[in-house]
């Protein structure tokens, strides 16, 4: 008995398929801290679940990997529009030198203090300062209005090394250490 040409190439299929990383849960915003100095609006949050064990790997062979975080600040408009009031984009890059045996994250924020490097000694203390979020000076206190709703949107998103476009076409069922996570919205009266 001979077997369809189309029954082995949809068996060959799934079990491709099946070889996809199956990832507990998805990277997620959470945590998100609203608070204010004398003259200026801050925010600070933790990413989650946003290493997995490729990427871990990527790392250790000395591949760097970005995480490039949104925060957008909106007020609320009841009868029109929400009002964007700020917008920033913050770049954080992990990469481990191999000879020196320690982890480099570089964090680059072009609105508040620039460029900083951190020298980390374990990935896990590397992880978790690529995964924190602190900004002090987002937005000036004294030109958010009283009584008015105002919100946060933030997103994180990794573009880890992409792969040859035509091993894509080939492999296009599996993930290539991206992720992107949904908006998290924080809304305050101020």
């Amino acid at each position: 008995m001979k077997i369809p040409r189309i029954l082995i190439a949809v068996a060959l299929f799934l079990s491709l398929y099946s070889l996809q990383p199956s990832y507990a849960e998805d990277a997620t915003i959470k945590n998100v801290l609203i608070s204010n100095t004398s003259n200026h609006l801050a925010v600070q949050f933790e990413l989650g679940n946003s290493f997995n064990k490729n990427m871990e790997e990527a790392i250790e062979t000395g591949i760097p990997t970005v995480i490039t975080y949104v925060v957008e600040l909106y007020q609320n408009q009841s009868w029109w529009n929400d009002k964007l009031l700020v917008s920033t984009t913050l770049l954080k890059t992990i990469k481990y030198d191999n000879l020196k045996k320690e982890y480099i994250v570089t964090a680059n924020n072009g609105q508040e203090n620039g460029e900083s490097d951190s020298v980390l000694p374990t990935l896990q203390a590397a992880k978790k300062l690529m995964n924190s979020v602190e900004i002090h000076s987002l937005y000036p206190m004294w030109k958010l209005e009283r009584n008015k709703t105002y919100y946060f949107r933030i997103k994180a998103q990794s573009k880890g090394v992409e792969p040859p476009p035509y091993i894509h076409y080939l492999l296009f069922f599996l993930k290539w250490q991206n992720f992107e996570t949904d908006w998290a919205i924080e809304k305050f009266t101020y």
